[in-house]
């Protein structure tokens, strides 16, 4: 039987912020400002040190910080558009969309958008989804093609039992992961997203499409326990019901 949404947080969580500290030492795209300083590093650091260590209030502090100071930088009112970007292709994209919408628009490194994923992550840690999804929908909004954004606001959606929206969200990320240039974190992203799409078409009950969505995770990596599991599970159910 597959976790419930409960039962995948404490593990979900985890792997969250393994992630995330992979993200953070990736090289900002050339083509990105970096507005932000080292206090701001330093205070990601201390937030994502903060929440492996249990402390969701003060990573969520550290976050809100790095946040204020982004903030202020770029006031909302703004004619001019900002976007956070870790990937070429996605700094592109961006502004090739406010050139064609005629509308001013910069890309900054991804600073901004992550202390918003990690106060995300602190506010899942205290049982705060609503808030959660919240402070996730301002990172995508900064960083609209960013899988991992994508992702995690489709995990909330999880928690709230909104299987259809869910998995659209999930379905958005693996499309924007595809863009991604580096072969390995676009392999990663890809196979979050499918977890995501498998987990919500199982509660959908569309046991063939969980299963598709199953055995791509594994053809992107044969090792990958979690989805040789839901897979394992999806078929003995899909069995079961055939037998009724």
């Amino acid at each position: 039987m597959p976790c419930t949404t409960a039962d995948h947080a404490p593990r979900r969580a985890a792997i969250s912020v393994l992630l995330f500290v992979a993200a953070l030492a990736a090289c900002a795209p050339s083509g990105t400002r970096r507005p932000g300083t080292d206090d701001d590093v330093a205070l990601l650091e201390r937030a994502q040190v903060s929440l492996q260590q249990g402390l969701p209030a003060d990573a969520i502090a550290a976050a809100d910080e790095v946040i204020a100071g982004f903030a202020a930088r770029y006031p909302a009112g703004s004619t001019q558009r900002v976007y956070c970007s870790r990937w070429q292709s996605h700094t592109l994209g961006y502004l090739l969309s406010a050139s064609v919408a005629g509308q001013d628009a910069i890309v900054i490194e991804p600073t901004w958008a992550d202390a918003y994923l990690i106060k995300g992550f602190a506010l899942v840690e205290m049982g705060q989804i609503s808030a959660a999804r919240d402070a996730v929908a301002m990172a995508v909004d900064l960083s609209p093609r960013e899988p991992q954004y994508l992702s995690e606001l489709g995990y909330t959606w999880q928690a709230d039992k909104d299987w259809p929206r869910s998995l659209d969200l999930y379905q958005q990320a693996e499309r924007a992961a595809a863009s991604i240039e580096d072969p390995a974190q676009r392999n990663l992203e890809t196979g979050r997203a499918l977890r995501g799409q498998g987990f919500s078409l199982v509660e959908l009950g569309r046991w063939d499409d969980a299963e598709r969505a199953y055995l791509r995770c594994l053809e992107i990596d044969p090792k990958d326990r979690a989805a040789a599991g839901e897979l394992e599970y999806v078929r003995a159910q899909r069995k079961a019901v055939e037998k009724r």
